[in-house]
């Protein structure tokens, strides 16, 4: 089997499996409404994570509509070699952290967050793990939670003396079985959770969450508005990504629809296993996985797509390199992604390299010209570390403007907010 066949084969299989996952559930789900029982939700959390606390208290809000048996499981900061980045990501999520909130119409959080220190973190998980009612663990997570994030340390200390916590010995054990109780689940970090053979991660799936448990088209706070933008007023917006990213893709073709009323920009970089950091291939299906739930989400169409070998990539750079500067670069990077992750086109082949060329009206002498260049480093995009260590972000598509910069296909529905508020 051929590596484009073993890809579109993968990729046939998403919404097929999708389906299979609905049907047997129905089964339980009705079995669960005629018993009257609560709906089971399996809440991994991580409490320094401020979209953590905002998924618990979304949790929380939403038993007012469905009854909700919720199992809070504090969890640890995800291994090394899941996020070879923690310090940026926990960084993007505190400085997004009062946006989100004040989106999901939960009590605001600061807006401004420092990183807490290490001691009242280990204070908090410790607490929590000794609290055993179900309810009271609810209760101070949300409480502990907004003293961290507000640095309020004495009430941290208080809820520790009112309720002694874990040894370090018991604590550095039980997080450690509840990690392996989160990857057993099919996660890799907090601030997810699972019902009914259903995963869920971060803030933004707690609309696609609220819609299935009520039985309702699109709840007010559901990613699924971010279709419906309204106006721009005409600003720049820098779009950052790598080609190899399927994240990366769908996040600019959602947005590059809407390039007639922006002053959109694009930059190509080159991701972190290029840099000698392992990316575990779990977390490359997961970018995939988010890829295409975003797709559905958006009405865009995803797939079949081709994973380029390393003289694909090399040519498809050097085409953008070379093409960039014959005409507009944002409908270029357009055709290629669309290329690369809707057409399934394989840039070491010089047939489908000179058939995307002709899609970008670029002639023949370009394309022939990023065969016989490909792998240039004039021609290669920076190291995805060289452009975002200045704007303090992780990887994923990154949009950036004038007082803003959002990282990853979560925050899509931010930037559609920010760029309608300043119309």
């Amino acid at each position: 089997m051929s590596r484009r066949t073993e890809t579109l084969g993968r990729l046939r299989m998403l919404p097929l499996h999708a389906e299979r996952l609905s049907v047997g559930r129905l089964p339980r789900a009705l079995f669960r409404k005629l018993r009257g029982r609560a709906r089971e939700v399996r809440f991994f959390h991580r409490v320094d994570d401020p979209e953590s606390l905002l998924i618990l208290e979304g949790l929380v809000r939403l038993r007012v509509h469905v009854p909700l048996s919720i199992e809070l499981i504090v969890v640890p900061e995800p291994s090394a070699d899941f996020d070879p980045e923690p310090a940026r990501s926990m960084a993007r999520k505190r400085r997004d952290a009062h946006e989100l909130s004040i989106r999901h119409g939960l009590e605001p959080l600061p807006e401004t967050i420092e990183a807490p220190p290490p001691a009242r973190v280990r204070m908090i998980q410790a607490t929590l793990l000794a609290a055993e009612a179900k309810e009271e663990r609810l209760v101070l997570a949300s409480e502990l939670g907004r003293a961290l994030f507000r640095d309020d340390g004495e009430r941290i200390a208080e809820a520790a003396r009112d309720l002694p916590p874990l040894s370090s010995l018991d604590l550095r054990l039980t997080l450690e079985a509840n990690y392996k109780r989160l990857r057993s689940d099919g996660f890799y970090e907090g601030a997810c959770f699972s019902s009914e053979s259903e995963r869920f991660i971060g803030v933004e799936s707690l609309g696609d969450f609220e819609a299935r448990v009520r039985g309702i088209d699109e709840p007010e706070r559901s990613p699924a508005r971010h279709r419906r933008p309204g106006p721009f007023v005409r600003q720049r917006v820098v779009f950052l990504g790598s080609l190899e990213r399927a994240s990366d893709a769908m996040g600019f073709l959602a947005l590059h629809p809407h390039r007639d009323s922006l002053e959109l920009h694009a930059e190509l970089i080159r991701p972190f296993r290029f840099e000698g950091m392992r990316v575990p291939e779990e977390r490359l299906e997961r970018d995939r996985r988010e890829a295409f739930e975003f797709a559905r989400r958006a009405g865009l169409r995803f797939g079949p797509f081709h994973e380029q070998n390393e003289l694909g990539m090399a040519r498809a750079h050097a085409l953008f390199a070379l093409g960039r500067d014959q005409g507009n670069a944002v409908d270029l990077l357009a055709t290629i992604y669309r290329a690369i992750w809707l057409e399934a086109r394989d840039f070491s082949s010089e047939g489908d390299l000179m058939r995307v060329a002709s899609d970008a009206a670029l002639g023949e002498e370009i394309a022939r010209e990023a065969v016989a260049r490909s792998g240039e480093p004039g021609l290669m995009p920076p190291l995805a570390t060289e452009r975002l260590e200045e704007l303090e972000l992780p990887e994923g598509p990154v949009f950036c403007g004038q007082g803003f910069a959002y990282s990853g296909l979560d925050r899509f529905p931010l930037l559609m907010a920010r760029l309608s508020r300043t119309s």
